[in-house]
């Protein structure tokens, strides 16, 4: 009996033993995986909260810092208490909340991993997807805005931007009045670019119609019934002014042909 209840015993730790042996080696390979894309990158977090389009909120804090600001792109901003709204801030900080907002995210830093306020610098991949800092750049949420020394996809980014103002994405769609409002980064647009600064103060117009032409329309706006004759200032651009004179309509007609006549 003895033997039995030994026996049954047995079997039943083998064939528990057995039961599980099914599952972990699944858990164990998803586990090795899971650590082998971790090792991609230079540290993992979880996103607590998005701060701006493109600034995050990380936990667990990574060296003391738990804000991560994208690094090469700025997007316009948004709920800023301070400057106020840019247009398409809103939208930027909508679609980055909805792709990275309690995300697992990798962190990929460059030659800095600060900035001078202490903020986290990284390029950020959500688990198992591509950089998000090019994905604002190709949708148009976000402009490049290179910082030497981190400055290592600059080509990468400068070619999605193009790309996407090409195809006139975002903030490359919107009117020029409102591109004018948001920051100058040297991509052609901000306040102070050239095209602003081009639209705020434009060139003075030039008349192009022939210098005879010019008389005709001089000798129009001369009051009627009376004769008059130009004379000029001893300047090196003389300045027609009109002063009467008592010259029969005959005279004039040859002085008009000669204008303006020399003092």
């Amino acid at each position: 009996m003895l033997g039995l209840v030994v026996l049954f015993g047995l079997f039943e730790t083998v064939a528990g033993v057995d039961s599980n042996a099914g599952s972990p080696p699944k858990q164990v390979a998803k586990q090795e995986n899971s650590k082998a894309e971790d090792r991609r990158y230079d540290d993992v977090a979880t996103v607590k909260n998005v701060v701006e389009g493109d600034t995050i909120r990380i936990v667990p804090a990574i060296d003391g810092a738990n804000e991560v600001r994208l690094i090469g792109v700025d997007t316009p901003e948004a709920r800023e208490a301070k400057t106020g709204d840019q247009p398409y801030g809103e939208r930027a900080f909508r679609f980055t909340e909805s792709a990275l907002d309690g995300m697992k995210v990798g962190l990929l830093f460059d030659a800095e991993r600060k900035d001078r306020h202490g903020w986290l610098l990284a390029y950020v991949y959500p688990m198992g997807d591509a950089m998000f800092n090019e994905d604002l750049l190709r949708k148009g949420y976000a402009q490049v805005y290179n910082v030497r020394p981190d400055d290592a996809h600059r080509r990468e980014f400068v070619r999605e931007q193009r790309q996407a103002k090409e195809r006139g994405l975002g903030i490359w769609g919107l009117p020029e009045d409102r591109r004018c409002e948001l920051a100058n980064h040297g991509n052609g647009i901000g306040e102070g670019s050239p095209a602003c600064k081009a639209r705020l103060n434009p060139a003075p117009r030039r008349d192009s119609r022939p210098e005879h032409e010019h008389e005709a329309a001089a000798l129009a706006e001369l009051p009627s019934g009376r004769i008059w004759t130009a004379r000029t200032s001893p300047t090196s651009k003389p300045r027609p002014r009109w002063q009467r004179t008592r010259a029969t309509p005959s005279t004039w007609t040859q002085t008009a042909t000669a204008w303006p006549a020399k003092a």
